[in-house]
């Protein structure tokens, strides 16, 4: 990593090309001026706090993030229409009240990470040490309301329509496929355990190889989306940690794998790609299926290097940056936005859609442990009622075997019921390919 951390400089360049990213303003020479004008903080005034850059205190990071928290939090609880609190114009001069840059750089380039030291025993930063546990924010997306304080004061000064391209919420479900080759004999199991003898035959009869994404393909009709697959090509161990279950280069597999739309798959790399590049090369090859989009095993990202990774491989879009403990948003974001890599302080060209909620950080009992409906509405609505508010993508996974095996019943209605509580709250179900809605005007 890089011994300097990014300067002013080089955090108002990366900020604004994640800005527009999300937001339009179809004048280049425009775009110019307004970060040469935050660049010589003259015609716009920020407070600047350049210490926290140059400090690896968590306290200090502490100190930092809660100054931003009571106007997000304000936002969140009152009113969107807060801008005096945030900037005034005066004499031709925009002036903010606080460093919003170093803010927004601070969550979305997912420095604290590269600060806090410590992690769990799959090597993944913990939600319990993340500003966001202490603060009790990781259901704000905090960016996301920065971004709409910047855009306001960027319009009202410079007399422009900026938007955020995201404003209507959208959900994009996923899948990762890491259990196939045992769903049967799981789903067997069972059913014996529970005596179900009728259902047993059924499974045994009627259970075809393909038979789970038929049953995610009857919950893409009822909603009228197309979900993202995301299959693994290493089926050997990683110590005690399991990879796939399946061999992805056996004809079976690859007969269900060639028979899905491209667009429509990611590949799910193993324990250790994320800080490996040629096992991760390997893998993307093995899967044998062209593909950009990815998603580490077991969420791991290793921001001293992940980045850098992915730059130089065929990737571009990425979708691990969700906090495997809790749900919410570890970046502070719904929107797509740059990964940055801090090994030479720049902007890669990996689109991050953060993951916002998985089934396993629901309902397994390390994790959350939720066992029933009201707790998980419960938890959830906070989240959605935030996300109706401003915007981005509600990017799901729920694990492909949830809907074959009997003992996950219960996740499976899980899903059904935020489905269709999405749906009854207007959310945009994502029915074409991830890059497509991306690249939407």
């Amino acid at each position: 990593m890089s011994s300097k951390f990014p300067n002013r400089i080089t955090r108002i360049s990366y900020v604004f090309e994640c800005y527009f990213l999300s937001h339009t303003l179809n004048n280049n020479q425009l775009k110019s001026k307004i970060i040469n004008d935050f660049i010589e903080n003259k015609t716009i005034i920020e407070t600047i706090e350049e210490d926290i850059f140059e400090s690896q205190n968590i306290n200090d990071l502490l100190k930092f993030a809660k100054n931003t928290v009571p106007q997000t939090k304000k936002s969140v609880i009152f009113s969107k229409n807060i801008s005096n609190i945030c900037y005034e114009i005066e004499n031709k001069t925009l002036k903010f009240n606080f460093d919003i840059i170093s803010n927004i750089f601070f969550y979305l380039s997912g420095y604290q990470e590269i600060i806090i030291q410590e992690r769990d025993s799959l090597h993944r930063f913990n939600f319990k040490n993340s500003i966001q546990n202490k603060l009790q924010t990781a259901h704000i997306p905090i960016v996301n309301i920065l971004f709409e304080f910047l855009t306001d004061a960027l319009n009202t000064f410079y007399k422009i329509d900026i938007q955020n391209k995201f404003a209507n919420p959208a959900v994009w479900v996923t899948s990762d496929v890491d259990i196939w080759q045992h769903i049967k004999r799981n789903s067997i199991l069972q059913c014996l355990k529970k005596g179900n003898l009728i259902e047993t035959i059924k499974v045994i009869l009627f259970q075809k190889i393909y038979y789970w994404k038929i049953k995610l393909k009857s919950y893409e009709d009822k909603y009228q989306c197309r979900s993202c697959l995301f299959f693994m090509s290493e089926c050997r161990k990683f110590g005690q940690y399991n990879n796939a279950d399946y061999e992805i280069k056996k004809t079976k597999f690859q007969k269900v794998l060639q028979s899905i739309d491209p667009d429509f798959v990611g590949i799910h790399p193993s324990f250790g790609c994320n800080i490996n590049e040629k096992k991760l090369r390997n893998e993307i090859a093995g899967l044998k299926i062209e593909t950009s989009i990815n998603r580490f095993h077991f969420l791991q990202f290793d921001l001293s290097k992940t980045s850098q990774i992915l730059e130089n491989s065929s990737l571009t879009i990425d979708s691990s940056l969700g906090f495997a403990e809790e749900i919410g948003f570890r970046n502070g974001t719904s929107l797509p936005f740059y990964l940055f890599d801090f090994n030479k302080n720049m902007t890669t060209h990996v689109v991050e859609i953060p993951l916002i909620l998985m089934d396993a950080t629901l309902f397994y009992p390390h994790y959350l442990g939720i066992e029933k409906k009201e707790i998980f509405f419960e938890k959830i609505v906070p989240l959605i009622t935030n996300l109706k508010t401003y915007g981005g993508i509600f990017t799901i996974n729920f694990h492909n075997h949830i809907f074959v095996e009997p003992k996950y019943q219960f996740w499976l209605q899980c899903f059904d019921d935020l489905m269709d509580y999405l749906q009854k709250n207007n959310f945009y179900f994502i029915d074409k390919s991830i890059k497509s809605y991306l690249n939407q005007d």
